[in-house]
This record gives C-alpha cells, structure tokens and sequence, in this order.
C-alpha cells in the first residue's frame, strides 16, 4: 500500500492516494517531487559522515526519524518522537511498521545518521 503517485499541472504538485487516506499532499520541493518535513533531502540523495556532523545529536535524531513520520509511522504514543511529529500538520500516524516502504538511499542514510549520533552521544 505505497500509494500512487499523481502528478497535476495547474499547480505543478504531487499528490500521493493512499488506502488509508483519500488524498495526502505533498509539501517541500525537492526537484521535481515535493514532500513534507525540515529533512526531505535524506530521502532523495546520499549523505555524507561529513556532511551529518554540523548536525546536533537532536536534529539527527529529529531527521531520521521524519523518515518514517512522512512514510505515517506510528510512534509511541507521548513519547518524544510522537509529540514532536504530532504538531506537524502532514503527520498521519497509520502505521505500525513501514520497514518496506523505505527506499535504498534512506535505508543507506538512517544507518549512516545512526553512526553519526551513537558518536554525539
């Protein structure tokens, strides 16, 4: 259930339909496909370990994890994650697991963040 992609003219944007959802629009451009999120980056291009470090623990923290926000996974309920992604308007928690959603490049980048922040730590 990844959705389909639609994209329509008059205003140059994507949408994505998903089961559990009518309609989800897209937000941050990044070339020609727009997607929600401060770090939408991550999920088109690969990273650096260089690149990552002018980055705080938190804000890696932050970043990996929109990964899986935009994908609609459902974090624990109160906990530092869910009430972060919760104030986002494009946050719709409907999954438990979105492990087979993730492309290669974000799997390459949340294991190369995870580094990155086990040596902020």
């Amino acid at each position: 259930n990844r959705g389909q992609f639609i994209k329509y003219d008059e205003q140059n944007a994507l949408k994505i339909y998903f089961d559990w959802q009518k309609e989800y629009e897209i937000g941050t451009k990044y070339g020609d496909l727009e997607l929600f999120g401060d770090y939408s980056f991550v999920s088109f291009r690969k990273l650096t370990e260089q690149e990552l470090q002018k980055y705080s623990a938190k804000e890696l923290k932050i970043m990996r994890n929109e990964i899986f926000a935009r994908l609609g996974f459902r974090f624990k309920q109160g906990g530092e994650m869910d009430m972060y992604f919760s104030q986002k308007d494009w946050y719709v928690p409907a999954r438990e697991n979105v492990d087979n959603m993730l492309n290669e490049i974000e799997k390459y980048n949340i294991d190369l963040i995870k580094k990155v922040e086990a040596n902020k730590n």
